[in-house]
């Protein structure tokens, strides 16, 4: 997703979310997200053109009505309601839908399921996961899209801050939580860029092609100095500006006395959100984090260190490193990641 978020997703699905005895390899979902990602650049997919229907504020999902919950159709006039299967239950989820290019909501709405993960122990979390106080898990969704990762949690019982600088994919994460009334009270919602404390205050852009990815330029990025000057193929355009948060303020503001869980989906900026997050880190210290990085030539995708430096700072920090799930098969070395994969890293810490 975690592009996955908006994407926040931003969807960056931000943010503004994800990196040799044993190579890490891309989940076969991961792969097969790639090349699909990939012939979307290349106009070689054709799309169902289908989606669905909306009047007066009616909007049909399957054989469900959802009234008095809105989709953003001012911002994206493809929205459609789609549903996802959450913990062997269906649940409506606000989508980009059919008629869009976005991939996310194109897999949830054809497949009900993103990157087969219907449930939070499918990610290898315990079952019975509680806080240190005894009550739900929390969890902090960095770069939560259009919220499909928030979704799975919080329909599992966890709290979730997601942080999503995408304002289309917030309406759309808004527009969910309001036809999921069950979640309302577990879910927060964060509008930041996420970065270092240097960048802490400033305005960075949130670059859009379509859909619900988008990549983040702040002032002195190798990416910039304009939203189409790196990977030009895109045309991406500013789409707004936001200011900059690191984690470490943004878990103090929503006042989060410890975090369980995190997952990082920035489109790039996961070193930089790390800058910022060294009581995070060091003082809190998840559980368990999960954290995608891609590989994007000419130069890579992220954005202050390699992904090398980012597996290291977590072991250094003594977490084990896992390729699959967490617990599953362990990273021997450093991350190899082919051109155009977006695999997950999966760190569990040493107690």
């Amino acid at each position: 997703m975690f592009h996955c978020s908006s994407m926040l997703g931003v969807s960056w699905g931000v943010l503004l979310s994800v990196f040799s005895g044993c190579i890490a390899r891309p989940t076969d979902h991961s792969h097969h997200r790639s090349l699909v990602r990939r012939a979307f650049q290349h106009g070689s997919i054709i799309l169902d053109e289908s989606k669905t229907r909306h009047s007066k504020g009616l909007v049909s999902s399957g054989d469900h009505h959802l009234d008095g919950c809105p989709l953003p159709l001012e911002d994206i006039s493809t929205a459609s309601w789609c549903q996802l299967r959450t913990n062997g239950n269906l649940a409506s989820i606000a989508t980009y839908g059919l008629g869009s290019k976005d991939f996310i909501s194109q897999t949830v709405c054809k497949t009900h399921v993103w990157e087969n993960h219907r449930s939070a122990e499918d990610l290898g979390l315990p079952r019975d996961l509680r806080s240190a106080d005894g009550g739900p898990p929390i969890v902090l969704d960095v770069g939560g899209n259009m919220g499909v990762t928030m979704m799975m949690f919080a329909k599992s019982g966890y709290r979730v801050t997601a942080v999503e600088a995408m304002s289309q994919n917030r309406k759309l994460l808004n527009a969910t939580l309001c036809a999921n009334p069950d979640i309302r009270n577990l879910v927060s919602v964060e509008a930041a860029i996420v970065g270092t404390p240097e960048q802490a205050g400033s305005t960075c852009k949130v670059c859009i092609d379509f859909g619900s990815d988008a990549t983040v330029l702040c002032p002195g990025d190798a990416r910039g100095p304009e939203c189409d000057s790196w990977e030009p193929e895109k045309h991406k355009k500013t789409k707004e500006e936001l200011k900059v948060k690191t984690l470490d303020q943004i878990i103090a503001e929503h006042r989060l006395p410890h975090v369980d869980v995190m997952k990082m989906d920035i489109e790039g900026y996961e070193c930089q959100a790390m800058k910022g997050a060294q009581h995070l880190l060091k003082e809190l210290r998840p559980r368990f984090i999960m954290s995608e990085l891609q590989n994007n030539p000419p130069g890579g995708a992220l954005v202050g260190c390699t992904p090398a430096e980012f597996i290291h700072m977590f072991r250094d920090a003594r977490y084990d490193v896992f390729t699959d799930r967490f617990g599953g098969t362990p990273l021997v070395g450093d991350p190899q990641i082919e051109k155009y994969m977006y695999p997950n890293f999966f760190f569990v810490r040493r107690d």
